[in-house]
């Protein structure tokens, strides 16, 4: 399962201040984003998932990748999809016992890592934009 995460308003924002200066943005910020993604975003992601100590289960760190779609890019996990919501959120499991009740088996708490790792760097897109489109 793919998550969809956008980045603050602050970037459409600048983006939208830029194209009303008449300045060419597209094909340039499509590159610095693209450069980000790739050289900020996802080693971010690496390092913030879940670690485990086990080689099999280091497939979920390892499998972050880029995916453009139209203009968009969206950044997701190849190798365990599943796991981005249930890691991100937490989850149960729970069945009905004999008087159809339902029981906890399983809880796993929340360990949030993909909205800490994109407002890490958030800040960092920002910062280039405005360096690329000559910003302050």
């Amino acid at each position: 399962m793919a998550m969809d995460i956008s980045f603050d308003s602050q970037v459409s924002e600048l983006l939208q201040n830029l194209q009303l200066l008449g300045v060419e943005i597209e094909k340039e910020t499509g590159e610095e984003i693209s450069a980000f993604i790739d050289d900020t975003l996802i080693p971010t992601l690496k390092n913030n998932s879940p670690a485990s100590p086990e080689e099999h289960k280091k497939k979920y760190r390892d499998g972050w990748v880029k995916k453009k779609s139209g203009k968009y890019y969206r950044v997701s996990n190849k190798n365990r999809p599943d796991l981005t919501y249930m890691l991100e959120h937490g989850f149960e499991r729970t069945y009905k016992n004999k008087s159809g009740k339902p029981t906890i088996i399983f809880s796993a708490q929340p360990r949030p890592h993909i909205r800490p790792a994109v407002e890490q760097t958030e800040k960092i897109l920002i910062n280039r934009l405005k360096n690329k489109l000559g910003g302050n």
